[in-house]
């Protein structure tokens, strides 16, 4: 390397031992929460494992952070991370931009991109003025500047900024979460048979006939009498318990926080088991009542997670718009607003047409009517919001006249 090139390492000497540990600890964590399922309550495993899996994806990105360098030469910018290595070469590259992201916490962390022709984008792993601080970072981008003024052809002197709500923005993050929603929607849309059909057995269910067996009892309706010996109301957000004496039919029943609090020890309750799970609790102050999850809820969740999935297509959309127009790299997109009116309309008559027909959308001639009527309402919509955040018309230069 000659002494006019230009190397940009993380600051942080113990980035990698760090990461490398707290990811060790986070796979850690999450082993001993899968080998604890089944011997401690259904909700520790559960936290355990999460908290694990975050912070191994914690200490993965932290690594490709720390890792990664760039050096800039004579003949252009090379980069290093753990997934990949390039090089351009300055005639490649147009300008050099300042990407800044706004950190969860608050503050800002400006790092350098890359316009290369052609219109694609090129993120530099350092300098970052997280790492190095602003003034050390504008030092640098500074020296990079000038050597792409030496080797290269800018084609702007001035240091533009690239925000989140830029042109320039990246939008694959925000493309994975729509895809992440889509796949959610579509796992709760696969449920819906199941919970309609659930729903309507268990609204159908009768009073077993006497001297029904065990085994034949699991569709109908049995009813056993049970003396409750203690109760564990929690919070709101708590699961609470009720137990029973001789641990008949079940040593302890999850309930709401209500239920626990209205039920005494030495209570004599009737209780009805259907599938085998106790579906009410009768006594004779309270009544409790297990819900049941119906296929129109589950209908209504997938739905809204494609309503909820278009936001971020919106945001998506109105970047790949903005580069199709060249638009400048730092020029603020128009407002997603819009399009969020757009979709807050649509749910207006989605959602209750999903939870009332959920299956049977085809079986009459109102559901049909109401989707087709609905659906003409929501291209409107979108047609309108398409046109409410079009780009404004960039002036049209000034020609001299002759006198």
């Amino acid at each position: 390397m000659n002494s006019s090139d230009m190397l940009c390492r993380s600051p942080w000497k113990h980035g990698v031992r760090w990461s490398v540990d707290i990811g060790a600890g986070g796979g850690l964590l999450a082993g001993v929460g899968l080998g604890c399922a089944g011997v401690l309550p259904d909700t520790v495993p559960l936290v355990l494992v999460t908290i694990g899996l975050c912070l191994v994806g914690a200490a993965a990105w932290s690594l490709y952070l720390v890792t990664g360098w760039a050096r800039a030469d004579a003949y252009g910018l090379h980069t290093w991370t753990l997934l990949r290595r390039r090089s351009v070469p300055w005639q490649e590259v147009t300008d050099l931009l300042v990407r800044v992201q706004t950190l969860p916490r608050g503050g800002e962390n400006r790092r350098v991109m890359v316009a290369l022709r052609g219109g694609r984008r090129l993120l530099l792993p350092q300098p970052s003025s997280a790492g190095y601080g602003k003034p050390a970072f504008a030092e640098r981008l500074a020296a990079l500047r000038r050597m792409h003024r030496r080797y290269g052809t800018p084609e702007s002197t001035a240091v533009r900024h690239v925000t989140g709500k830029s042109v320039g923005s990246g939008w694959a993050g925000r493309l994975c979460a729509c895809l992440l929603l889509l796949v959610a929607a579509g796992t709760a849309a696969w449920f819906v048979s199941a919970a309609t059909a659930h729903q309507r057995a268990w609204e159908k269910a009768v009073p077993c006939a006497a001297g029904t067996s065990d085994a034949d009892a699991y569709d109908c309706l049995s009813t056993l009498p049970a003396v409750i010996s203690r109760t564990d109301p929690r919070g709101p957000k708590q699961t609470s318990h009720l137990y029973f004496a001789h641990g008949n039919p079940t040593d302890r029943l999850a309930v709401s926080a209500d239920a626990a609090e209205a039920f005494q020890p030495g209570d004599r309750v009737e209780l009805t088991v259907w599938h085998r799970q106790v579906m009410k609790v009768a006594g004779k102050r309270y009544v409790w009542h297990d819900h049941v999850i119906t296929g129109g809820s589950v209908a209504v969740t997938a739905a809204a997670l494609v309503l909820v999935a278009g936001c971020p297509a919106a945001q998506v959309l109105l970047r790949l718009r903005g580069r199709r127009l060249r638009r400048p790299d730092d020029e603020v997109l128009p407002s997603v607003l819009p399009f969020a009116g757009a979709l807050a309309g649509t749910a207006a008559w989605l959602l209750p047409l999903c939870y009332l027909h959920p299956t049977d959308l085809a079986g009459a001639t109102g559901p049909v009517t109401w989707l087709a009527v609905g659906s003409l309402v929501s291209v409107a919509l979108f047609v309108l919001a398409w046109r409410a955040t079009r780009f404004p018309t960039p002036p049209e230069p000034q020609v001299p006249r002759l006198a």
